[in-house]
């Protein structure tokens, strides 16, 4: 199974291993809740082919995907981790550039934009 491309706000701390996981150990709320739970609900219109929705996966392509995230994440390689600030600038050169309209962010999200143009 092929991963290109991975999108999702986590909690780092719930991948690194704890006392009762071992060295190797995966939380299991590291990979459940939020993670797997999600839609198409791509916001930005040229992307929404290229969104592909985390359901119907077999036990074996979770643990692939927990796995491999679990490593990149130890490792701080192979992954990107954007800050509040900089997830905030990506969203208004966006809409700055007439990818994306405020009308498609919730209001918290919409209202935190409007503050930072």
């Amino acid at each position: 199974m092929a991963l290109n491309f991975l999108a999702r706000k986590i909690s780092r701390a719930k991948w690194e291993p704890t006392p009762y996981t071992g060295p190797e150990g995966i939380r299991a709320d590291a990979i459940t809740g939020s993670c797997l739970r999600t839609q198409n609900d791509t916001i930005i219109e040229n992307l929404r082919g290229r969104h592909v929705d985390l359901i119907n996966l077999t036990m074996t392509q979770i643990i692939f995907l927990a796995t491999d995230s679990a490593v990149k994440i130890r490792q701080n390689a192979g992954f990107y981790l954007f800050t509040k600030r900089a997830v905030l600038e990506k969203l208004r050169t966006a809409v700055n550039s007439g990818r994306l309209t405020l009308d498609g962010l919730n209001d918290k999200v919409k209202l935190e934009v409007l503050n930072s143009l």
